[in-house]
């Protein structure tokens, strides 16, 4: 149902519900197409969060702010996790990411309310363990340094979380720096340590 507090215009439902024509219609209209809601929600956000794929594609080649941040300093990318049970998520971020989405170490400000809604996108793949989608996201710039409750390596997320296929995907990779530092000054030795 929609609040009228939500602050959404026509767009916004129209993004929301993945009706690319309509959406299409009202641009051409003179809709604007990084109107934010009240919650600093653009279209975009909205059709990401609800996985339209075609309404973002028609919002991306319209011009909307690929990096557009909510209230929350979300973007649209970092949105995207939410499609994690969706077969449609790496789908989903391929336009993101062709239309220049900022592949971000963290979440921003760290003030958001939900505790998953801190790590990044990487993080958030790693904690999923998704190495499919780790890979994904490292390939495309990705840093292996994210923030979640306190700066970690995603080396230590894996760890912690023994999410081995993520592991083994970063020793693999000739970019990763094993002896990299956590917040605490602990490197993937001290981790392996304390799990014997």
């Amino acid at each position: 149902m929609l609040l009228p507090n939500e602050g959404w215009r026509p767009l916004h439902v129209a993004a929301s519900n993945g009706d690319s024509v309509l959406v299409n219609l009202l641009l051409k209209a003179g809709a604007s197409v990084d109107l934010k809601d009240a919650k600093g929600r653009t279209p975009l956000h909205l059709a990401v969060m609800h996985c339209h794929l075609t309404a973002c594609t028609v919002l991306l080649l319209r011009g909307a702010d690929v990096n557009a941040r909510d209230e929350d300093h979300a973007t649209p990318l970092l949105l995207a996790k939410e499609a994690f049970d969706s077969k449609n998520f790496s789908e989903l971020i391929k336009p993101l990411l062709n239309f220049r989405a900022r592949v971000e170490n963290s979440f921003g400000s760290g003030t958001t309310k939900d505790p998953l809604m801190r790590d990044s996108l990487m993080g958030y793949a790693i904690r999923q363990d998704s190495d499919v989608i780790l890979k994904f996201l490292l390939d495309r710039g990705a840093a292996a340094v994210f923030e979640a409750e306190y700066q970690q390596t995603a080396m230590g997320v894996c760890i912690s979380d023994s999410r081995v296929a993520c592991l083994r995907l970063l020793i693999s990779r000739p970019d990763y720096d094993i002896n990299q530092m956590d917040y605490f000054g602990y490197a993937l030795i001290h981790h392996c340590g304390a799990m014997s």
